[in-house]
């Protein structure tokens, strides 16, 4: 068993742990009806609220954690009096005064290990893309001629895409170049540029660890609708260079055609592809001159606060169910 402090913060990793699960579950069950609520704003917000949803398991369980500890603080800032005397003298506390007893031969145990080990898993396969991304992209510029800041790359394969996570490289293959004139050409490379400069292989590769506590299709659909986002944005860019929405939605076209028996439905994690991603939706948000609507911060800031509030009033009621649950039954697996 554990006392003392570390018994207190064994408990409160299994309560962060079932709490990021849960929101994270919760979610996924409402992913349909939220992307089409992010639809309806700009590309900026959606980039914005893509992000925002897969942080939100981990902001809200460290949130749920420290709640549980409002009393304890009250306490010691002498706002209100020891609760834990409400308790029998056999009853666990979730309190910096009385620390609980963790005994790792029970449930509790199990759960906390459960929960060191799917944050391991996922903190281990993203170093591992990292670590794949970096041997790949660094096999690629090793092969390729660098020009006018563009990595040619000598293939048979059409291509072109950003790569590198810290260091973002253009590569372009020379037979992608050899089937496209100058101005397409411009075309694909100021929109990889765009990548490039906006470090979106690093932002794909970060975002595709935060959905590692996510249901592997639901962080397959969120990490498609980030691709998608950042491609779009890329698209975007480009037309506010050029000026011409029609042109580049016609280059993005003959490219989807050249690339479309070499692409493959599995997710890069880290890699921009020129094409891949839907090319419907990429086209639709060029050339379309609907406005979109304006995300409502302060609606969102005030749903914010007054959630945050209701719970703060409501943190004793909060405090007792979940000691409540996090000491019943006690023990599982001891005797």
């Amino acid at each position: 068993m554990i006392t003392g402090t570390g018994g207190l913060l064994l408990y409160l990793w299994i309560l962060l742990g079932f709490s990021v699960v849960a929101i994270a579950l919760t979610v996924g069950l409402m992913q349909a009806r939220l992307f089409e609520i992010i639809e309806r704003f700009s590309l900026p917000v959606r980039h914005a609220l893509l992000w925002f949803l897969a942080i939100l398991p981990y902001v809200a369980g460290l949130y749920i954690a420290v709640l549980t500890l409002v009393p304890s603080f009250e306490h010691v800032l002498g706002l209100s009096l020891d609760h834990c005397h409400l308790h029998g003298k056999d009853h666990g506390h979730l309190c910096w005064a009385h620390p609980p007893v963790f005994i790792l031969m029970s449930w509790q145990g199990f759960s906390a290990f459960l929960f060191a080990a799917l944050i391991a898993w996922s903190l281990g396969k993203t170093l591992f893309r990292a670590l794949r991304h970096h041997r790949y992209s660094k096999l690629l510029t090793s092969l390729a001629e660098l020009r006018h800041g563009v990595h040619q790359l000598e293939s048979d394969i059409p291509s072109a895409f950003t790569l590198g996570l810290f260091r973002p490289r253009v590569l372009v293959s020379s037979a992608l170049t050899e089937s496209l004139n100058a101005d397409e050409m411009a075309v694909v490379h100021r929109h990889e540029f765009a990548h490039q400069i906006k470090r979106d292989p690093l932002r794909l590769w970060l975002f595709s660890g935060l959905l590692g506590v996510f249901l592997p299709g639901v962080a397959r659909r969120f990490y498609q609708a980030m691709e998608l986002t950042l491609e779009q944005i890329a698209d975007a860019t480009v037309a506010a260079e050029i000026k011409d929405p029609l042109f580049i939605a016609e280059t993005l076209v003959k490219v989807n055609r050249l690339t479309a028996r070499f692409l493959t439905s599995e997710p890069s994690f880290g890699a921009c592809h020129f094409s891949g991603t839907p090319l419907e939706q990429r086209i639709f948000q060029l050339l379309n001159d609907t406005h979109y609507a304006g995300f409502p911060q302060l609606k969102f800031i005030v749903c914010i606060l007054v959630a945050v509030g209701l719970s703060l009033g409501g943190a004793d009621a909060t405090h007792h169910f979940i000691e409540n649950i996090l000491h019943s039954p006690a023990i599982l697996f001891s005797h």
